[in-house]
């Protein structure tokens, strides 16, 4: 989700906008137990469509403007739409620049307590991420991750943890001794 703002005569484009890109998801979750909201950025509509980001803002690697209110709008807005069952907010952090992250993680924890503050059922917070992740249209080039890790541990193939266990009986990687209790297929 994202914050939806409009200009003047670009209200009813935003409003196009929140419900395909968000409000229809949001009814749909009728009877779930709990919603989850990602919520990265902020959005401007104006009379022409999608209009260019604040240029007072700092943008993400992504493009986006880094906004972490947004945290608060849409939970408000989600908790509205979809009749305020449980929440847990999501938000991509910056990069690992610690006074950006700080400041960035800090805002969007106080945009969660003036959630928690007016009543809503607000059940957690998540900071993406814990590693770097594959963004499809950048490829690994974007980071967030609170920690760093080798590229070369991608290459395919057991780790040491799966090779271990296939010594012990009844295990994942069990041999034998599971007395077809097995969860691997072929395990003899």
């Amino acid at each position: 989700m994202a914050e939806i703002t409009a200009s003047e005569g670009g209200e009813s484009l935003r409003d196009a906008a929140e419900e395909m890109l968000e409000n229809i998801f949001l009814r749909a979750t009728d009877g779930d137990d709990f919603v989850g909201v990602q919520c990265y950025t902020r959005m401007h509509f104006g009379p022409d469509g999608l209009g260019p980001n604040d240029p007072a803002v700092p943008v993400t690697q992504m493009g986006d403007e880094r906004w972490p209110q947004a945290v608060e709008h849409t939970v408000r807005r989600a908790a509205a739409v979809s009749g305020g069952r449980l929440w847990s907010p999501r938000t991509a952090s910056p990069p690992p620049t610690t006074p950006r992250r700080i400041a960035f993680v800090s805002d969007a924890l106080r945009s969660a307590h003036r959630c928690l503050q007016e009543g809503i059922d607000l059940r957690g917070y998540f900071v993406w991420s814990l590693l770097d992740n594959f963004e499809w249209h950048l490829g690994y080039g974007p980071s967030s991750a609170w920690s760093r890790w080798p590229r070369a541990l991608l290459s395919a193939g057991p780790s040491p943890a799966r090779t271990g266990s296939a010594r012990l009986p009844g295990a994942t990687g069990c041999r034998g001794g599971c007395a077809g209790a097995c969860p691997r297929v072929n395990c003899r």
